[in-house]
C-alpha cells in the first residue's frame, strides 16, 4: 500500500494582438485577445500495486478560474444581392467578457495493467464536472 499527497498549481497569462486588417469582408483595428487560467488541485492519493494490476484512488479539492476577452473593432462587409444597395457595412459584437470558474470536492478510482512493457491505465473522477482518462504506455527499464 502506497499514500502520498499532491499539491499543484496551474497558472497561465495569454495576450495576443490581431493585425489590424484593411481590406477584406472584414476589417479589424487595434484587437486584442486575452485569456487567463488559474487552478489547484490538493489531494490524498493510495495505491495496491499487485504483480500485474495497480488499484488506486484518491480524494481531494480542485479550483480553478478562467477567462477570455476580446476587444477591439471589427467591420464587416455584406452582400446583399440587391442591386440597388450591393453592400452594407456593419459592425460586428464583441461578446463581453466569458469568465468561468469551477471548485469542489474531487474522488478518483482507477487502474492499471502491467502486460510486460505495454502498460494499460484508466480513472474515472468524480468532480463537478465528472471525467474519465484512458491510454496505453510503453514502458522499458
Amino acid at each position: 500500500l502506497h499514500i502520498s499527497l499532491l499539491a499543484a498549481y496551474t497558472t497561465m497569462d495569454v495576450n495576443y494582438g490581431i493585425e489590424d486588417q484593411n481590406s477584406g469582408e472584414i476589417q479589424v483595428q487595434n484587437a486584442l485577445t486575452e485569456f487567463n487560467l488559474k487552478a489547484y488541485t490538493v489531494q490524498a492519493i493510495a495505491s495496491l500495486n499487485l504483480p500485474i494490476i495497480n488499484l488506486y484512488g484518491g480524494i481531494g479539492y480542485n479550483s480553478g478560474s478562467s477567462s477570455y476577452a476580446m476587444s477591439g473593432t471589427f467591420t464587416g462587409e455584406y452582400q446583399t444581392g440587391n442591386p440597388l444597395q450591393p453592400t452594407i457595412t456593419k459592425s460586428l459584437s464583441i461578446p463581453s467578457n466569458l469568465d468561468f470558474e469551477s471548485n469542489g470536492m474531487t474522488a478518483t478510482l482507477g487502474a492499471r495493467l502491467s502486460l510486460g512493457f505495454f502498460k494499460i491505465f484508466g480513472s474515472y473522477a468524480f468532480q463537478e464536472y465528472n471525467t474519465f482518462s484512458a491510454g496505453v504506455a510503453i514502458s522499458i527499464r
